[in-house]
């Protein structure tokens, strides 16, 4: 199997992104990104995969960073999936590359310090294959136990409570805010916020029972570390105290997603989506019904979004689609959306 290398153009990401131990889980981005527009991973670039391949395992994954030609080795994932589409898995995270936490290695900076060559400046990753003058180094060196690993995992994440605080539920809950405003505009500096957040709003669900910000932010916080069954109970118990708040609808969705219900989860976003015609939550239903293997809903969520710019950050792209799957009412359905717009 061959190697994949992704760069890495801004280190400060590694802790909440490609090493996030997200419920046992890593994950990170290999494809052609820029600003405006992002494009799934092209499979054909492994001798092993043809473009009709949509999934490869066990593949070796290295991180590097550097200018020009030059690559210094970051870290790495011993044995990983590579999918071609690029994945929401949270709010702040997504990736068409997971790993198991087991297998994900961070070098200390100090120890940062293996170079390997980089042939493509003008792209983010490259597929080394065995005939490449670089495999046998790269091979090497996942064969051998670094001294130290600087992932950050869950439990070993630092999250010291403020007594003073718990006394205090309103300036509590408004603390839970900002942390979860930080979270929600991809702030944090690594997963102890996160797990601040979570531990405060446990707090807060036991102090105030009947106020749905506590239940929410836990359930937020849940979201985004992977803690998926209490993120559920906590998200229904919000519902139940503010029944027509999209953004707990559209929680819950993600929530059930992630736990494998994705008619009940494409239900729920369906009905944030009618409740505020935000589109985030449109784009969020596509995403599960591709989840689901459901491509012809999938399109038509994805054709439903007026905002292309939303389409093309997310990585989606009609045009592709149309050439990969043949959908019997393809054709028709747009047709029909070009009918409806004239008739206006």
């Amino acid at each position: 199997m061959a190697i994949l290398l992704i760069k890495i153009e801004d280190t400060a990401s590694l802790a909440l992104n490609e090493f996030f131990d997200y419920n046992g889980r890593c994950y990170a981005v290999a494809g052609v990104r820029g600003e405006q527009n992002k494009r799934g991973f092209r499979m054909e670039e492994f001798y092993e995969a043809t473009r009709d391949t949509e999934r490869l395992e066990n593949v070796p994954v290295f991180f590097v960073t550097g200018e020009g030609s030059e690559a210094v080795i970051l870290g790495w994932y011993k044995r990983a999936v590579i999918t071609r589409q690029i994945r929401t898995v949270s709010l702040f995270l997504e990736g068409n590359v997971e790993v198991a936490s087991a297998d994900a290695v961070l070098l200390p900076e100090q120890d940062r310090i293996t170079k390997t060559e980089w042939q493509n400046p003008g792209q983010l990753y490259e597929v080394v294959e065995q005939e490449d003058m670089r495999y046998e180094a790269l091979e090497r060196l996942l064969k051998k136990d670094p001294k130290e690993n600087s992932f950050l995992r869950y439990s070993y994440a630092p999250a010291r409570l403020e007594p003073k605080l718990l006394k205090n539920p309103d300036a509590c809950l408004q603390y839970c805010g900002t942390l979860a405003q930080v979270l929600l505009n991809d702030q944090c500096r690594d997963i102890s916020e996160i797990k601040l957040l979570e531990k405060y709003a446990e707090k807060m669900k036991e102090k105030r029972r009947d106020d749905p910000d506590g239940w929410y932010y836990h359930a937020l916080a849940c979201c985004h570390l992977g803690f998926f069954r209490e993120g559920i109970k906590s998200i229904q118990k919000a519902l139940e105290l503010e029944p027509e708040a999209a953004d707990l609808k559209a929680l819950k969705g993600m929530l059930l997603a992630e736990r494998g219900y994705y008619a009940e989860s494409a239900a729920c976003l369906r009905e944030a989506y009618e409740k505020n015609l935000e589109e985030d939550y449109l784009l969020l239903e596509g995403r599960v019904h591709s989840m689901a293997g459901q491509m012809n809903r999938a399109y038509e969520c994805f054709a439903a979004v007026k905002d292309q710019t939303l389409l093309d950050s997310a990585g989606i792209h009609l045009q592709e689609m149309e050439k990969r799957w043949s959908f019997a009412d393809l054709l028709s359905f747009r047709r029909k959306n070009r009918t409806r717009g004239k008739k206006r």
